[in-house]
């Protein structure tokens, strides 16, 4: 008789601790891309690529998960995927006060960066008393700036004031800011650096100016990821896997993959000295 009640203990223990750790294997994160190369694309065999694709498989794997994919505009993504779960984690994500209300972030970039201004070098006599963004308020100054896009802190700020906007050239899409300053249409463009700094060659005239974000820290692409449908202890397993492959370099073995393709697409030339995210 007691040996039964033992086995029933020892059959409810175990009971209990099947429901109170589930497998890893039966876990599934879904992640919003939308095209954006070369950080998110999609090949003709229908395959995913990309620098983000690539960090998010590795990071994922690693910690557990299987990942679905689900295309979708970037608007979309934050403002229904991200906000009622559908979406579990978005790519490339600038941390902001703002985005803190709906979404976590992980606790380091899984690419480190400081977004840029770039400037025509026909231009530089204009930019000779520019050092902060706010400096350009009271300047005959346009900047190129991709549509909805947060590139800074003091940029997101202000954004809030209608002189500073009327400062800016909005476009759809990150290339046409370059297209404009290439063809003298805006006096500077907004854009990702990477490590980008003034030893660095561009193409077209094009010159380094100023990062926007020389004092800030921990910025860069990070995991972001929904309030409505990952937990805290799922952050937590994502953040070990991040931190245990940034240790191992896998994450820069990964980064290495794409570098010429990064500068290639940013209008850099191949150089021995040698991306955005949208609001809300």
């Amino acid at each position: 008789m007691l040996d039964n009640v033992k086995n029933l203990k020892i059959i409810y223990l175990i009971f209990l601790a099947s429901v109170a750790s589930p497998s890893f294997s039966d876990d599934v994160m879904t992640v919003g891309w939308e095209p954006y190369p070369p950080f998110q694309w999609q090949a003709e065999d229908g395959s995913l690529k990309g620098l983000d694709i690539d960090m998010a498989k590795a990071v994922l794997t690693h910690a557990g998960y299987k990942i679905e994919f689900k295309k979708m505009t970037w608007n979309q993504l934050l403002n229904k995927g991200l906000r009622n779960g559908d979406i579990d984690i978005a790519l490339g994500s600038t941390r902001t006060t703002n985005r803190e209300k709906f979404a976590h972030f992980s606790t380091i970039p899984y690419v480190p960066w400081n977004n840029v201004m770039l400037i025509h070098k026909l231009s530089q006599k204009k930019f000779s008393n520019i050092k902060k963004l706010s400096d350009i308020l009271d300047q005959n100054i346009t900047i190129g700036v991709t549509r909805s896009t947060i590139y800074s802190s003091d940029y997101e700020q202000l954004l809030n004031s209608s002189e500073f906007r009327k400062h800016l050239v909005f476009v759809a899409e990150e290339q046409h800011t370059l297209d404009l300053l290439q063809s003298l249409e805006v006096d500077a463009i907004l854009t990702s650096g990477m490590h980008l700094d003034s030893k660095s060659q561009l193409s077209w005239g094009i010159k380094f100016h100023m990062h926007l974000n020389s004092n800030a820290d921990n910025v860069g692409s990070h995991f972001m990821l929904s309030k409505y449908s990952v937990t805290p202890i799922e952050v937590d397993r994502i953040n070990r896997s991040l931190l245990e492959l940034k240790k191992n370099h896998t994450l820069d073995r990964i980064y290495k993959q794409y570098e010429s393709l990064i500068y290639k697409s940013s209008g850099l030339k191949n150089s021995a000295n040698k991306h955005q995210d949208s609001e809300p």
